[in-house]
Protein backbone atom coordinates (compact mmCIF):
# COMPACT_ATOMS: atom_id res chain seq x y z
CA UNK A 1 0.00 0.00 0.00
CA UNK A 2 2.65 2.63 1.29
CA UNK A 3 4.66 1.96 -2.04
CA UNK A 4 1.53 2.44 -4.16
CA UNK A 5 0.22 5.78 -2.38
CA UNK A 6 4.01 6.98 -2.76
CA UNK A 7 4.06 6.76 -6.33
CA UNK A 8 0.78 8.22 -7.17
CA UNK A 9 1.93 11.39 -4.39
CA UNK A 10 5.06 11.79 -6.28
CA UNK A 11 2.82 11.74 -9.55
CA UNK A 12 0.68 14.82 -7.93
CA UNK A 13 3.46 16.93 -6.73
CA UNK A 14 4.02 17.74 -10.07
CA UNK A 15 1.22 18.16 -11.44
CA UNK A 16 0.26 20.23 -8.20
CA UNK A 17 3.47 22.54 -8.87
CA UNK A 18 2.33 23.13 -12.18
CA UNK A 19 -1.43 24.33 -11.07
CA UNK A 20 0.22 26.84 -8.36
CA UNK A 21 2.00 28.09 -10.91
CA UNK A 22 -0.59 28.76 -13.35
CA UNK A 23 -2.62 29.88 -10.54
CA UNK A 24 0.31 32.49 -9.78
CA UNK A 25 0.78 33.66 -13.20
CA UNK A 26 -3.19 34.27 -14.24
CA UNK A 27 -3.62 36.40 -10.83
CA UNK A 28 -0.51 38.49 -12.04
CA UNK A 29 -1.93 38.98 -15.26
CA UNK A 30 -5.65 39.57 -14.50
CA UNK A 31 -4.66 41.82 -11.75
CA UNK A 32 -4.69 45.51 -12.92
CA UNK A 33 -1.98 48.01 -12.37
CA UNK A 34 -4.96 50.22 -12.46
CA UNK A 35 -6.80 48.27 -9.35
CA UNK A 36 -3.12 48.45 -7.68
CA UNK A 37 -2.26 51.67 -7.75
CA UNK A 38 -5.76 52.60 -6.27
CA UNK A 39 -4.82 50.21 -3.06
CA UNK A 40 -1.62 51.93 -3.00
CA UNK A 41 -3.56 55.67 -2.42
CA UNK A 42 -6.47 54.52 -0.71
CA UNK A 43 -5.41 53.16 2.71
CA UNK A 44 -9.02 52.02 3.78
CA UNK A 45 -9.33 50.13 1.37
CA UNK A 46 -7.92 46.22 1.07
CA UNK A 47 -11.34 44.75 -0.50
CA UNK A 48 -9.66 44.14 -3.72
CA UNK A 49 -6.85 41.63 -2.36
CA UNK A 50 -9.25 39.42 0.18
CA UNK A 51 -9.10 35.59 -0.06
CA UNK A 52 -12.98 36.24 -2.39
CA UNK A 53 -11.45 38.60 -4.58
CA UNK A 54 -8.93 36.44 -5.61
CA UNK A 55 -11.25 33.62 -6.28
CA UNK A 56 -13.48 35.81 -8.49
CA UNK A 57 -10.76 36.62 -10.77
CA UNK A 58 -9.71 32.92 -11.16
CA UNK A 59 -13.23 31.90 -11.55
CA UNK A 60 -13.71 32.81 -15.27
CA UNK A 61 -11.10 30.83 -16.05
CA UNK A 62 -11.53 27.24 -15.02
CA UNK A 63 -8.92 25.90 -17.31
CA UNK A 64 -7.80 22.28 -16.88
CA UNK A 65 -5.16 23.51 -14.40
CA UNK A 66 -7.64 25.34 -12.15
CA UNK A 67 -9.73 22.02 -12.73
CA UNK A 68 -7.16 19.87 -11.66
CA UNK A 69 -7.61 21.17 -8.14
CA UNK A 70 -10.70 19.61 -7.68
CA UNK A 71 -10.84 16.98 -10.14
CA UNK A 72 -7.42 15.67 -10.02
CA UNK A 73 -6.25 16.39 -6.58
CA UNK A 74 -9.81 15.17 -5.78
CA UNK A 75 -9.09 12.05 -7.36
CA UNK A 76 -5.88 11.31 -5.71
CA UNK A 77 -7.40 11.83 -2.57
CA UNK A 78 -10.03 9.23 -3.02
CA UNK A 79 -7.42 6.49 -4.32
CA UNK A 80 -4.94 7.14 -1.39
CA UNK A 81 -8.71 6.38 0.55
CA UNK A 82 -8.92 3.03 -1.50
CA UNK A 83 -5.72 1.78 -1.39
CA UNK A 84 -5.48 2.24 2.32
CA UNK A 85 -8.93 1.19 3.11
CA UNK A 86 -7.79 -2.01 0.95
CA UNK A 87 -4.61 -3.02 2.72
CA UNK A 88 -6.85 -3.46 5.93
CA UNK A 89 -9.48 -5.52 4.02
CA UNK A 90 -12.38 -3.13 3.30
CA UNK A 91 -13.34 -2.25 -0.04
CA UNK A 92 -16.34 0.40 -1.36
CA UNK A 93 -15.05 3.56 0.09
CA UNK A 94 -14.38 5.65 -3.02
CA UNK A 95 -18.10 6.87 -2.52
CA UNK A 96 -18.08 6.79 0.92
CA UNK A 97 -19.94 10.03 2.71
CA UNK A 98 -17.32 10.46 5.24
CA UNK A 99 -14.42 9.85 2.37
CA UNK A 100 -16.41 12.52 0.29
CA UNK A 101 -17.09 14.85 3.07
CA UNK A 102 -13.64 15.07 4.01
CA UNK A 103 -12.31 15.64 0.78
CA UNK A 104 -13.94 18.62 0.01
CA UNK A 105 -12.69 20.04 3.15
CA UNK A 106 -9.19 19.39 2.57
CA UNK A 107 -9.37 20.89 -1.34
CA UNK A 108 -11.27 23.90 0.45
CA UNK A 109 -8.76 24.38 2.89
CA UNK A 110 -5.62 23.55 0.52
CA UNK A 111 -7.21 26.47 -2.06
CA UNK A 112 -7.91 29.01 0.69
CA UNK A 113 -4.91 28.17 2.61
CA UNK A 114 -2.72 29.20 -0.47
CA UNK A 115 -4.88 32.30 -1.75
CA UNK A 116 -4.63 34.04 2.28
CA UNK A 117 -1.27 33.88 2.17
CA UNK A 118 -1.05 35.46 -1.09
CA UNK A 119 -3.55 38.17 -0.07
CA UNK A 120 -1.78 38.61 3.03
CA UNK A 121 1.57 38.70 1.13
CA UNK A 122 0.04 41.26 -1.44
CA UNK A 123 -1.94 43.89 1.21
CA UNK A 124 1.30 44.01 3.61
CA UNK A 125 3.20 44.75 -0.28
CA UNK A 126 0.42 47.73 -0.60
CA UNK A 127 0.81 48.72 2.53
CA UNK A 128 4.83 49.21 2.93
CA UNK A 129 4.20 50.51 -0.69
CA UNK A 130 2.24 53.56 0.59
CA UNK A 131 5.72 55.43 1.94
CA UNK A 132 8.13 53.42 0.21
CA UNK A 133 10.60 54.76 -1.72
CA UNK A 134 10.67 55.27 -5.39
CA UNK A 135 7.92 56.55 -8.35
CA UNK A 136 4.51 55.23 -8.29
CA UNK A 137 5.29 52.96 -11.37
CA UNK A 138 8.13 51.22 -9.63
CA UNK A 139 6.01 50.67 -7.00
CA UNK A 140 3.15 48.92 -8.04
CA UNK A 141 5.46 46.57 -9.93
CA UNK A 142 6.40 45.63 -6.21
CA UNK A 143 3.59 44.60 -5.30
CA UNK A 144 2.69 42.58 -8.56
CA UNK A 145 6.09 40.87 -7.64
CA UNK A 146 3.92 40.02 -4.17
CA UNK A 147 1.36 38.21 -6.03
CA UNK A 148 2.42 34.65 -5.54
CA UNK A 149 4.29 35.06 -2.32
CA UNK A 150 4.57 34.14 0.87
CA UNK A 151 3.94 37.26 3.49
CA UNK A 152 7.74 36.51 4.92
CA UNK A 153 8.67 35.78 1.16
CA UNK A 154 7.32 39.52 0.49
CA UNK A 155 8.56 41.30 3.38
CA UNK A 156 12.11 39.62 2.41
CA UNK A 157 11.35 41.42 -1.20
CA UNK A 158 10.59 44.55 0.27
CA UNK A 159 13.64 44.73 2.70
CA UNK A 160 15.87 43.64 -0.98
CA UNK A 161 14.32 46.49 -2.75
CA UNK A 162 15.31 48.96 0.47
CA UNK A 163 18.80 48.26 0.16
CA UNK A 164 18.87 48.49 -3.92
CA UNK A 165 17.12 51.90 -3.40
CA UNK A 166 19.46 53.20 -0.29
CA UNK A 167 22.53 52.29 -2.44
CA UNK A 168 21.45 53.82 -6.04
CA UNK A 169 20.96 57.00 -3.73
CA UNK A 170 24.57 57.42 -3.43
CA UNK A 171 26.54 54.91 -5.05
CA UNK A 172 29.67 56.58 -4.74
CA UNK A 173 29.31 56.57 -0.65
CA UNK A 174 27.50 53.86 0.03
CA UNK A 175 28.77 50.61 1.78
CA UNK A 176 26.55 47.56 0.83
CA UNK A 177 27.41 45.52 3.98
CA UNK A 178 26.81 48.37 5.93
CA UNK A 179 22.88 48.57 4.29
CA UNK A 180 22.31 44.88 4.24
CA UNK A 181 23.26 44.68 8.20
CA UNK A 182 20.10 47.49 8.76
CA UNK A 183 17.96 45.11 7.32
CA UNK A 184 19.64 41.66 8.05
CA UNK A 185 16.53 40.85 10.01
CA UNK A 186 14.60 40.33 6.97
CA UNK A 187 17.28 38.59 4.39
CA UNK A 188 18.65 35.31 4.35
CA UNK A 189 22.12 35.21 3.50
CA UNK A 190 22.40 34.22 0.11
CA UNK A 191 20.00 37.19 0.11
CA UNK A 192 22.87 39.30 1.64
CA UNK A 193 24.79 37.59 -0.75
CA UNK A 194 23.33 38.33 -4.02
CA UNK A 195 22.58 42.06 -2.91
CA UNK A 196 25.51 42.67 -2.34
CA UNK A 197 27.15 41.43 -5.45
CA UNK A 198 24.85 43.44 -7.31
CA UNK A 199 25.83 46.30 -5.45
CA UNK A 200 28.25 47.73 -7.81
CA UNK A 201 28.59 51.60 -9.82
CA UNK A 202 27.35 49.95 -13.05
CA UNK A 203 23.52 49.28 -10.68
CA UNK A 204 20.90 51.54 -12.21
CA UNK A 205 16.99 51.34 -11.78
CA UNK A 206 16.41 49.83 -14.74
CA UNK A 207 18.58 46.56 -12.93
CA UNK A 208 17.20 47.01 -9.95
CA UNK A 209 13.85 46.15 -11.63
CA UNK A 210 15.11 43.36 -13.35
CA UNK A 211 17.04 41.86 -10.15
CA UNK A 212 13.76 42.29 -8.17
CA UNK A 213 11.16 40.54 -10.88
CA UNK A 214 14.08 37.28 -11.19
CA UNK A 215 14.17 37.41 -7.58
CA UNK A 216 10.72 37.27 -6.99
CA UNK A 217 9.78 34.53 -9.63
CA UNK A 218 12.11 32.47 -8.02
CA UNK A 219 10.73 32.91 -4.75
CA UNK A 220 7.22 32.33 -6.19
CA UNK A 221 8.94 28.83 -7.42
CA UNK A 222 10.31 28.07 -4.31
CA UNK A 223 6.66 28.66 -2.97
CA UNK A 224 4.79 26.66 -5.44
CA UNK A 225 7.37 23.28 -5.25
CA UNK A 226 7.32 23.53 -1.31
CA UNK A 227 3.62 23.98 -1.15
CA UNK A 228 3.11 21.15 -3.61
CA UNK A 229 4.89 19.05 -1.79
CA UNK A 230 3.76 19.98 1.64
CA UNK A 231 -0.30 19.79 0.79
CA UNK A 232 0.07 16.69 -1.90
CA UNK A 233 1.79 14.90 1.39
CA UNK A 234 -1.27 16.03 3.79
CA UNK A 235 -3.35 14.63 1.34
CA UNK A 236 -2.03 11.12 1.84
CA UNK A 237 -1.97 10.75 5.19
CA UNK A 238 -5.09 12.56 5.89
CA UNK A 239 -7.01 9.96 3.04
CA UNK A 240 -4.80 7.02 5.27
CA UNK A 241 -6.76 8.31 8.50
CA UNK A 242 -10.27 8.34 6.47
CA UNK A 243 -9.65 4.71 5.02
CA UNK A 244 -9.26 3.41 8.34
CA UNK A 245 -11.54 5.53 9.97
CA UNK A 246 -14.28 4.08 7.81
CA UNK A 247 -12.81 0.43 8.12
CA UNK A 248 -12.92 1.05 12.34
CA UNK A 249 -16.71 1.87 11.64
CA UNK A 250 -17.76 -0.96 9.63
CA UNK A 251 -15.74 -3.01 12.14
CA UNK A 252 -13.99 -4.59 9.68
CA UNK A 253 -10.56 -2.71 11.42
CA UNK A 254 -8.95 -5.50 13.49
CA UNK A 255 -9.20 -4.71 17.80
CA UNK A 256 -6.31 -2.58 19.12
CA UNK A 257 -5.01 -0.76 16.11
CA UNK A 258 -3.01 2.24 16.73
CA UNK A 259 -1.47 5.03 14.49
CA UNK A 260 2.63 5.24 15.24
CA UNK A 261 4.77 8.01 14.06
CA UNK A 262 7.63 7.12 11.62
CA UNK A 263 9.99 9.25 10.52
CA UNK A 264 11.92 8.96 7.33
CA UNK A 265 15.20 7.62 9.20
CA UNK A 266 17.57 9.81 7.81
CA UNK A 267 20.24 12.72 8.38
CA UNK A 268 17.42 15.12 7.28
CA UNK A 269 14.98 14.58 9.63
CA UNK A 270 14.04 16.90 12.32
CA UNK A 271 14.93 17.02 15.74
CA UNK A 272 11.43 18.24 16.54
CA UNK A 273 10.02 15.12 14.03
CA UNK A 274 12.30 12.52 15.23
CA UNK A 275 10.86 13.32 18.80
CA UNK A 276 7.53 12.45 18.04
CA UNK A 277 8.22 8.64 18.52
CA UNK A 278 9.38 9.11 21.58
CA UNK A 279 6.21 11.14 23.03
CA UNK A 280 4.00 8.90 20.92
CA UNK A 281 5.58 5.51 22.11
CA UNK A 282 2.61 3.36 22.50
CA UNK A 283 0.87 5.15 19.81
CA UNK A 284 -2.47 6.87 19.21
CA UNK A 285 -5.87 6.01 18.40
CA UNK A 286 -7.99 7.26 15.38
CA UNK A 287 -9.63 10.18 16.62
CA UNK A 288 -6.52 11.16 18.80
CA UNK A 289 -3.60 13.36 17.49
CA UNK A 290 -0.25 12.86 18.39
CA UNK A 291 1.34 15.33 21.21
CA UNK A 292 4.74 16.95 19.76
CA UNK A 293 7.23 19.67 20.66
CA UNK A 294 5.05 22.02 18.10
CA UNK A 295 1.99 21.28 19.54
CA UNK A 296 -1.02 18.36 18.70
CA UNK A 297 -0.80 16.98 15.22
CA UNK A 298 -3.33 14.68 13.97
CA UNK A 299 -1.13 13.43 10.58
CA UNK A 300 1.78 14.43 9.30
CA UNK A 301 3.48 16.44 8.32
CA UNK A 302 3.86 18.31 10.69
CA UNK A 303 5.42 21.17 9.16
CA UNK A 304 6.54 22.09 5.83
CA UNK A 305 9.36 19.93 4.28
CA UNK A 306 7.64 17.09 7.02
CA UNK A 307 8.33 13.00 5.56
CA UNK A 308 6.68 11.85 8.40
CA UNK A 309 3.68 9.21 8.03
CA UNK A 310 1.63 7.74 10.42
CA UNK A 311 1.39 3.80 10.08
CA UNK A 312 -0.63 1.19 11.71
CA UNK A 313 -0.35 -1.23 13.42
CA UNK A 314 -1.42 -3.37 16.74
CA UNK A 315 -1.03 -1.26 20.44
CA UNK A 316 2.65 -2.17 21.92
Amino acid sequence: MTDNIELIEAIHVEQLYMTLLATIERLRAEIASDAILAEIEQPTEIGAFSVEALEAILAPHREPDAAYLDDGLGGFFAAVVALAAAAVGHSGSSRDSTMLAERDLQLALMRTRFLADTAQAVRGTIQRMRTGVGDMASRVRQVRRSIGLSPGQAASLDAARQALFAYLADPATAAPRAILSRLSARLSGPQRAMLEKAMRPELDAARVEKLLSKHANSMATYRARSTAQHQTHAFAEQGKLTAWRIAERFGILPRGQRRFWQTAGDERVRHSHAAVQGMNRAGVPLDKPFATPLGECMTPPLEIGCRCKAMLRPSL
